[in-house]
């Protein structure tokens, strides 16, 4: 009995203590355990979801996740690593997650399992980053200013922009990988 208690308070320890967003549901939909994390994503306020159905937690839950419920509860484990969508309040998220089957102990599929990590400050900081760049590379390339990007180890021109390579009447590529001395740009006069 001791074992068995030790056991139960040990599995109740990892679901409750996962570091992702983690819910076991049965056939019905019904929420049988959920992750800490779980239940502050998706509970509304709730302390405990355990009998609870998951459409009524989460009545505007996406017909692609019903669809991969579905999918599960036939059997099938379905992954999404980049899913998109918008909360009730407008918000855009992204998140990585997987719903696959969990059978009893005659092999049937009992329920299913879904784990999902919200991925969405990941995917803004890439966004802000991309722009970023972007938004870098047109002010590079198109500055009035001779501008050059070299490879500080031997010199190599890594980038040029336009007015860098019409300034020494060269076409933008015929620079690019070559050093200053190569082309005899700015040599000492001997």
């Amino acid at each position: 009995e001791e074992e068995l208690r030790q056991s139960r308070a040990q599995l109740a320890a990892f679901v409750q203590q996962a570091p992702y967003s983690m819910a076991m549901y049965d056939r019905g939909m019904n929420y049988l355990a959920a992750s800490r994390l779980g239940t502050e994503a998706k509970g509304g306020g709730r302390t405990d979801l355990t009998g609870l159905n998951h459409y009524t937690v989460l009545p505007n839950v996406p017909g692609h996740w019903r669809e991969a419920h579905q999918r599960a509860l036939a059997g099938t484990t379905v992954r999404n690593d980049s899913d998109h969508w918008f909360q009730d309040d407008g918000t855009e998220h992204w998140g990585r997650w997987v719903t696959q089957p969990w059978t009893d102990e005659q092999g049937s599929v009992a329920g299913i399992i879904i784990s999902d990590e919200d991925i969405t400050a990941q995917i803004l900081a890439e966004r802000s980053d991309r722009e970023a760049r972007e938004t870098l590379a047109t002010f590079f390339d198109g500055s009035p200013l001779a501008m050059v990007i070299a490879d500080p180890e031997d010199g190599r021109f890594v980038d040029v922009n336009t007015a860098y390579a019409e300034m020494l009447g060269y076409a933008r590529e015929d620079l690019l990988g070559r050093t200053s001395a190569e082309l005899k740009i700015w040599a000492d006069p001997e």
